[in-house]
């Protein structure tokens, strides 16, 4: 392997990283709302590739399907609760929620296929976004929400079994063949032999600069925590020492108003 092979594999390597970079700060801000691990979230982004890919040849997306099939699972679902609690008054809302808004892009989707009309490529990018969008919140209505009490272990094991499921489903309605999506743009930079395109570095740019938005967030938050510990302690030790501290929780400047001995 001479130096502008590995050059190549490493460009590639980089772009690749990059994808997976992405992924990964997607599953950790999952986790860290919600507790799962979301095993099946690379599959949705792979979603979202496969219907740009559909749009663009003028194909009826397969992902309307799943969307179709989940909304309606999740009304199901939605409609028992109502009726075996009797209360009826959150049902707009979930209607709304679960069928409305998931099902306006499908009908554009299929409005569009049925007529020959095609969109250009930011509207077939905002368009895929649409149509795959809602599979997560939906997913979560359906498979995650009746387990919200289970363990961390068990949310793993079903986002794992949902992952297989999901790329499944993927595999029926896509077929096996591959396809190759436009690029965004043609421009590129050549450095000596190598040819690194405006695609990698928009990608790499993007996961350099959510890296640094989530470690920022990160570090705020620690210095919260930091505070909070701080405080704690402080009062722990107040209350060691026999005093109690009562301060203006109003007060920015944190005043004491009083400070008395324990009897």
């Amino acid at each position: 392997m001479d130096a502008q092979i590995a050059l190549v594999l490493l460009t590639d390597g980089i772009a690749n990283g990059a994808i997976y970079v992405l992924i990964a700060l997607g599953t950790v801000l999952i986790f860290s709302v919600t507790r799962v691990i979301f095993v099946p979230f690379g599959d949705i982004a792979a979603l979202t590739a496969l219907t740009v890919a559909a749009l663009q040849l003028g194909r009826l997306p397969g992902t309307i399907w799943l969307v179709m099939v989940l909304a309606g699972t999740a009304v199901a679902m939605e409609l028992g609760v109502a009726v075996r609690k009797r209360q009826f008054r959150g049902l707009p809302v979930a209607l709304v929620s679960y069928a409305v808004l998931p099902l306006a892009p499908v009908g554009v989707a299929a409005g569009l296929a049925s007529s020959g009309l095609g969109l250009p490529q930011l509207g077939q990018m905002l368009l895929a976004l649409a149509l795959v969008l809602p599979v997560a919140p939906l997913l979560n209505r359906v498979v995650f929400e009746p387990l919200e009490s289970a363990s961390v272990l068990v949310l793993l094991i079903v986002s794992v079994a949902l992952h297989f499921a999901t790329s499944g489903l993927a595999l029926l309605f896509f077929g096996p063949e591959g396809f190759r999506n436009e690029a965004l743009s043609d421009a590129a930079i050549r450095l000596g032999d190598i040819t690194i395109t405006a695609q990698v570095l928009l990608m790499v740019t993007a996961a350099a600069a959510l890296s640094g938005a989530w470690q920022l967030s990160a570090d705020r938050r620690g210095r919260r925590s930091r505070r909070r510990a701080g405080k704690l302690r402080f009062f722990l030790e107040q209350l060691v020492q026999g005093e109690y501290c009562f301060r203006d929780s109003d007060s920015r400047a944190a005043l004491a108003l009083a400070c008395q001995p324990a009897a």
